[in-house]
């Protein structure tokens, strides 16, 4: 989905502040949608990825239970998301409780 939205708008430097902002919204995204698809959709009552900061993304969580479901399978989400988002420049998780 980024790859498409990169040739839009031609393959410019993601160093421009909206361009970053842009990424970063998109990348909270495809996070949600890979947190359905690796816990179900019920997650999403449970947890929420919020935003990115200092390549960190940032996930909400309700539960301490869901925190620590996440945790367990961090690495495969970060290698997912890698694979989706070619410019996702996240190095770890953080959680909110």
């Amino acid at each position: 989905m980024l790859d498409s939205f990169a040739k839009i708008i031609g393959n410019k430097n993601f160093s421009s502040p909206i361009l970053k902002k842009v990424s970063a919204s998109l990348t909270v995204e495809t996070a949600n949608n890979l947190l359905a698809q690796m816990f179900g959709p019920e997650i999403k009552d449970h947890a929420n990825a919020a935003y990115i900061k200092q390549g960190a993304l940032y996930i909400a969580c309700l539960s301490g239970a869901a925190a620590q479901e996440i945790k367990l399978h961090e690495a495969d989400l970060l290698n997912l998301l890698h694979e989706r988002v070619s410019n996702a420049q996240i190095a770890k998780i953080r959680y909110i409780l």
